[in-house]
């Protein structure tokens, strides 16, 4: 039953020790914190400004048009995704749209998608990954780990785990039901760039159910994975996100009711 998960598992446990790309000093209490000095806060506005310049007679434009043209500026700048954008997108991933070219419907959504409007309570829950793309940096483990390697779905929560932490639980297959390889990444926003996610990784483990209608428990192998980094949502709303890695991979999952 394994046929397919013990090849994966044995690769995996093989190279999990060259899989710690950046060792976190013990002295440092807080690594996930320490990280975040890296990112320092955007400056606020400045408070000083210009004295506005006497109305003359000479002004071409009204006090009604000014307003106009003041509210025009706050549309252009105002953070909006663009629906349309996300829902062809949407409709590839889940096959109502047939041998469509994500790449250039990744680059719609990502190019309608203006970072001050990520809101992290709309990327909580659980996700389903559909499309992987790993950069040349890409550690060995996630190239492994990934749906189309495995032939078995890799989803993600974003949850609060039993200590309190903000984490976002990466969980691959490696069998229909039976072995698996969690993740659970620590995350805070970053101060200065809004849609950007500092992460950490803080447990990693290989997990099998070796009997489980005889009551026995669940297997854990802890694997050593920890590492520092950051992931950028390029696009969200309700149903889709799209997200790129520090190493350069391109990531872009959909709510799992919709993967049918």
């Amino acid at each position: 039953m394994f046929s397919r998960g013990v090849p994966l598992l044995l690769a995996i446990a093989g190279v999990c020790n060259a899989l710690v790309p950046h060792r976190i000093a013990a002295a440092r209490s807080n690594a996930l914190s320490a990280f975040k000095s890296n990112f320092p806060p955007v400056e606020g506005e400045e408070t000083d400004k210009p004295a506005a310049a006497a109305k003359t007679e000479s002004d071409a434009a009204s006090d009604a048009s000014r307003a106009a043209l003041e509210a025009s500026f706050a549309v252009e700048a105002a953070p909006v995704a663009e629906p349309a954008a996300g829902a062809a997108l949407l409709d590839a991933l889940t096959g109502k749209t047939k041998g469509a070219d994500l790449g250039p419907l990744i680059d719609a959504c990502e190019d309608s998608y203006d970072k001050r409007s990520f809101d992290e309570n709309a990327i909580l829950g659980p996700w389903r990954l559909k499309y992987q793309l790993d950069g040349k940096k890409a550690q060995r483990s996630q190239k492994l780990l990934a749906p189309d390697k495995t032939g078995f779905p890799a989803d993600s929560d974003f949850i609060t785990d039993d200590k309190g932490r903000k984490v976002f639980r990466n969980v691959a297959r490696l069998s229909k039901k039976r072995v698996a390889v969690i993740a659970d990444v620590a995350y805070e926003v970053s101060e200065g760039i809004p849609n950007r996610l500092l992460s950490d990784i803080v447990a990693a483990s290989i997990q099998i159910q070796v009997g489980k209608r005889f009551g026995l428990p669940l297997l854990r192998i802890p694997l050593p994975l920890k590492g520092l980094g950051w992931l950028d949502v390029t696009y969200l709303d309700d149903k889709l996100r799209v997200t790129r890695g520090n190493r350069g991979g391109l990531f872009v999952h959909v709510r799992p009711e919709l993967d049918k």
